[in-house]
Formats: C-alpha cells, structure tokens, sequence
C-alpha cells in the first residue's frame, strides 16, 4: 500500500498542538516542514493527473551514482517540456502548475511556492522560527488540502 502524503499534515497538526515540548523550535520547524511536503506531494498528484511528468523522475541514484534517472518522454509525457535542467523537482511541479492558464491552478502553484519558501526558512536559516510562524503554515497548508486540491480534483482540466 502507497505511503498516504496528507499523513505528514495530520503529524504537523499534533506537533503543533504540542507548544510546551523541550524542543519547542525544532518541533515549529518540523510542523513547517511537513506541512510543505503534504501538499507538495498531494500537488503533484493532482498535477500527474492533469498530465504532468517532470523531466526527470526522482530515483535513488546507483552507487556512485549522483544523478537522477529517468525523462517524462519515458511515460508519455512531451519531449522537451520544462526543459529547464536548472530548476529542481520542487521548483519544476512549481513552475509548470503556473504554466496551466488555469486560474485556480496557477494560484495553487502560488500558494505552493510561498509554503516552499517558508518550508526553507524552516529548514535552512538560523532566524529563530516561532509557533505563530509554525501555526501560519500549517494554516496555509490546511486551506491547500482542505480546500484548493479537493476542488481542482473534482473540476475537468480546462474549466
């Protein structure tokens, strides 16, 4: 059975309700985190069913190995697309929600792209990271899964 995305959100939410723990910043840290990746991989889902394939599919690279293995012409997908090598996994979903035309699409594309820098400040900067701050993406993050993907899985691409 597939590992269920949306379970790092329901973590976020207990660790959030969890203020008074020894390791206050490293929880508020984590919470930011895994709310970012719940809806970066629902995102991707919904994007996969609209037809998105990334250029290059994440692989666990060979011994020796430090490249990823795979090309969207692999699984259908049009050769050339996105073709900026320069822009990560996250940054390619990101990039080719925001090419849709759709509306709602581009705004979740959008609201992606803040929680992925928020989910950066989290992970990489030393600037002390607060419940609140914990609290806005978890807040941000709950209105992605709760409301904008559950729409635009219901909606007919192009609509």
């Amino acid at each position: 059975m597939a590992f269920e995305w949306t379970g790092f959100f329901d973590l976020a939410q207990e660790l959030a309700s969890q203020p008074n723990a020894s390791n206050h910043e490293a929880l508020c840290r984590t919470v930011a985190s895994r709310a970012y990746y719940a809806c970066f991989h629902a995102s991707q889902a919904v994007a996969k069913q609209r037809g998105y394939w990334p250029e290059v599919e994440f692989a666990v690279p060979a011994a020796g190995e430090t490249r990823a293995v795979g090309t969207s012409e692999q699984h259908g997908g049009q050769p050339g697309t996105l073709s900026s090598t320069n822009l990560g996994y996250h940054e390619r979903l990101i990039a080719w929600l925001g090419q849709q035309g759709d509306p709602n699409v581009v705004a979740l594309a959008d609201s992606l792209r803040d929680l992925k820098v928020k989910r950066e400040w989290a992970d990489y900067h030393p600037r002390h990271f607060t419940l609140a701050d914990a609290n806005k993406v978890l807040s941000r993050a709950g209105i992605l899964l709760g409301r904008d993907l559950p729409m635009l899985r219901a909606q007919p691409e192009g609509s």
